[in-house]
């Protein structure tokens, strides 16, 4: 029991002096000059903060841009999908002459969307909206977006698309638009014809 006593009260005795000596002012002056320990030390750890707050920072500009990306493409895909829904219920539906107004807002991260065919010369856009007989009975149930930073999604419905004659697609670019969409009979196939 002495001796417990005992290292209490030595232990108690050096934390007081240990408060006194290194809480004055003179002495933190002269501990921060003499040290030369932590002074070495010092910039091996402000290069690993560093080092460890740009990897953070990277990371998180990283998921950031990805996210934005992601959203934009959401955005995307929502728009196209008014009008592919719209002709699906049409194709199974409606009557022939059937019309629907379709509005879309397109954002400026797309660079072209396609209805009525598949990409033919990757992620360039189509240069002739016309296609063959032939072609459009393979093709035109498809259609596809290329965004501005090179990705693709194509996608395949029931639903014929044609633009204004049954041998053409029709292509979109950003921006708002109206877009009619009629159920039309041409030479014995069904269309949802886009205009």
């Amino acid at each position: 029991m002495w001796l417990k006593q005992h290292r209490l009260h030595t232990a108690y005795q050096y934390l007081q002096e240990y408060l006194i000596i290194y809480t004055t002012p003179q002495h933190k002056k002269h501990s921060f000059f003499s040290n030369t320990t932590a002074i070495m030390g010092y910039p091996v750890y402000l290069t690993v903060a560093l080092v460890v707050t740009a990897a953070v920072l990277g990371v998180f500009i990283q998921a950031t841009l990805f996210i934005n990306s992601e959203a934009e493409e959401h955005a995307i895909i929502q728009e196209i999908h008014k009008i592919a829904t719209e002709a699906q219920n049409m194709y199974e539906y409606a009557d022939e002459g059937t019309r629907v107004t379709v509005h879309l807002d397109l954002p400026s991260s797309l660079s072209f969307a396609v209805f009525g065919d598949v990409p033919l010369d990757g992620c360039t856009q189509p240069t002739t909206l016309t296609r063959t007989l032939e072609e459009t009975l393979y093709t035109s149930n498809h259609y596809y977006y290329i965004m501005n930073n090179g990705k693709m999604q194509m996608f395949h419905l029931p639903a014929r698309f044609c633009g204004s004659t049954k041998d053409s697609i029709f292509l979109l670019e950003p921006g708002g638009y109206d877009l009619t969409l009629e159920l039309v009979k041409l030479e014995g196939e069904t269309f949802v014809q886009i205009t």
